[in-house]
C-alpha cells in the first residue's frame, strides 16, 4: 500500500512542526560578515584559512562515512 500526503505549509511553519530550531539569525549573522569578507576583498591569508577549515570539515565528513560504512559490514558479517 502507498499513501502520499501533501502538506502546504511556509518553511517557519515546518521547522516549527517538526521541532527544529530556527536558526534565521545565525544565517543573518553569517551572511553579514560573509558581505562584509566579500566587500573588502579576500587576501592571501583568509583564502588558505578557508580552505583549511574546508579541507578538516571533509576529512570529519570522510571519515564519519568510514565509520558508518564498516559499522554496516561488521552487522553484515554477523
Amino acid at each position: 500500500m502507498k499513501v502520499t500526503v501533501n502538506v502546504e505549509c511556509t518553511p517557519e511553519e515546518a521547522r516549527s512542526f517538526l521541532g527544529l530550531p530556527d536558526l534565521s539569525s545565525v544565517h543573518k549573522a553569517y551572511t553579514d560578515k560573509l558581505g562584509k569578507f566579500m566587500g573588502e576583498g579576500i587576501s592571501g591569508a583568509d583564502m588558505a584559512s578557508l580552505t583549511k577549515q574546508w579541507g578538516q570539515g571533509l576529512e570529519q565528513w570522510q571519515k564519519l562515512m568510514w565509520q558508518a560504512a564498516s559499522n554496516t559490514s561488521d552487522k553484515s558479517k554477523k
